[in-house]
């Protein structure tokens, strides 16, 4: 209650009125404010709040623009008139300082959540936010009771810190029913006309029948992590949204099928984003149908008619793949060895770099780092195909593979073949310097915190002198 404000208003009509009037507001500032309302049958103006649970709702600077009020249990109130049933909750109407299509519950507390490497979670509800913060989810946010709007979009990826290139992906948490698949469907056609480089989001589902606040109570926090994990990267949503139970056993269903994904491709603004989705639909599309692809081949001479024609081809999986390892120290680990897999003729001068990458960042990688850079070493020529050939005999051919693909691609493009070398050399460096710079943040908030905590005034000083030296903003700033 004391973290995030909450309170009560009394069932009474005139007590929020008459309490301000004694702290000299006027009804006038009292209506603008949006907290009285003029009655339409005798012009008298009343509290709006009345008998209900207050939630303050903040702006990114943390200043209270707004207020949701939640109904009081049945058991804790007079019973509804017949004719009249007051809704759950209702919000602060639209004033010159709030709109509700632009702010975001909780986006104060996420945002500095999401400068220290949190998720940024977009749930349904107030109590649903809180409950994650609760349990340690700091980035949750919520909007406002309505379907996501394109400027609360846009905040999301604004609060979170650009890092070295990576992808901004806040988690969209939706209810596993069909009404929170039709509000995700809502949310992916209007994220795709905003989509650019360095921008995107993923989906998550609860289970059917939870919330977040419920399915933390019943499963804790470990529960809803697994849920946050399993999280769709933006095509695979795509993908599964165009082919969920749905068969595509005839070529003009498979027809129909690239035509209705790549006319959502077509959506986004960004050519080279545009590019790649259409790489990895191809790149599906070919996975999803090869079984009839080969039964082609095997009577290419009589087509799908002859001896072959009552054959049914195996069942398409139009599930896609697993999610990839989330953990933002891993993906930047595979985007520089990737890089450099595919431009081994930068290894000789970052090599030091390259050693001085952390074992969480390459967690089964150790052995292709050690190969990259012997081969480096001894090779008469540094050509790309020579060293793959050379990494597949030394038996890491699955190593390879799992680095060097689209799911790589999608988050920094410049690791990708076909590039600028010297181009790539730059945001290679670009990258592993933020990759340093937020590691010695860490450090310097730790340090920090500990001396706090400790009372050593001295050392607290030191570590916020070395944090505003580092280019961190101070979190009380306010900055955004």
């Amino acid at each position: 209650m004391a973290q995030f404000r909450i309170g009560f208003a009394p069932d009474n009509y005139d007590a929020l009125k008459d309490a301000l009037k004694q702290k000299g507001y006027t009804e006038a500032q009292m209506l603008e404010a949006g907290v009285l309302k003029k009655s339409d049958r005798d012009g008298k103006t009343y509290s709006f709040f009345r008998g209900r649970v207050m939630i303050p709702v903040l702006d990114m600077r943390g200043r209270v623009v707004a207020f949701g009020g939640r109904i009081l249990p049945d058991h804790m109130r007079a019973p509804d008139r017949g004719d009249f049933t007051p809704p759950k909750y209702i919000n602060s109407p639209e004033t010159s300082i709030f709109h509700k299509s632009s702010v975001l519950y909780g986006g104060h507390q996420a945002r500095l959540a999401a400068g220290q490497g949190q998720d940024v979670i977009v749930v349904e509800g107030y109590f649903d936010a809180i409950a994650a913060h609760l349990a340690g989810f700091e980035g949750a946010v919520a909007p406002m009771g309505t379907a996501l709007t394109e400027e609360q979009l846009t905040l999301l990826w604004k609060m979170i810190p650009a890092d070295g290139g990576l992808v901004k992906e806040p988690v969209l948490c939706f209810d596993g029913d069909s009404a929170g698949r039709r509000a995700a469907e809502r949310a992916c056609r209007l994220i795709l006309p905003l989509l650019v480089s360095g921008q995107s989001a993923r989906f998550a589902f609860l289970p059917e029948g939870e919330d977040p606040d419920t399915l933390i109570a019943a499963s804790g926090p470990a529960g809803f992590r697994k849920i946050l994990d399993s999280a769709l990267p933006l095509f695979d949503f795509l993908w599964q949204m165009h082919t969920g139970g749905r068969s595509f056993k005839t070529p003009d269903s498979r027809a129909a099928l690239l035509k209705a994904i790549s006319a959502d491709i077509q959506q986004i603004p960004d050519r080279e984003v545009q590019r790649y989705y259409d790489s990895i639909l191809k790149d599906r599309l070919y996975k999803a149908f090869s079984s009839y692809k080969e039964g082609y081949k095997a009577g290419s001479a009589k087509g799908f008619g002859g001896a072959d024609r009552g054959k049914r081809p195996a069942a398409m999986n139009t599930q896609p793949p697993p999610p990839p390892v989330r953990k933002p120290e891993v993906l930047q680990g595979r985007i520089l060895l990737a890089a450099l897999l595919n431009y081994p003729e930068l290894t000789p001068a970052l090599e030091e770099h390259i050693w001085q990458m952390p074992e969480n960042m390459l967690p089964g990688d150790e052995k292709l780092r050690q190969v990259l850079v012997e081969f480096a070493g001894e090779a008469e020529t540094l050509d790309r195909e020579v060293l793959h050939h050379h990494i597949k005999q030394a038996g890491l051919a699955h190593e390879l593979g799992d680095i060097l693909n689209q799911r790589t691609y999608i988050h920094a493009s410049f690791c990708a073949p076909g590039g600028e070398t010297h181009e790539v050399r730059q945001k290679w460096l670009e990258l592993w310097q933020a990759i340093q710079a937020r590691n010695v943040g860490r450090e310097v908030r730790s340090g920090w915190q500990e001396a706090l905590l400790k009372g050593d005034v001295e050392g607290e000083s030191r570590f916020r002198l070395l944090k505003l030296e580092s280019g961190k903003a101070d979190e009380n700033t306010g900055s955004y």
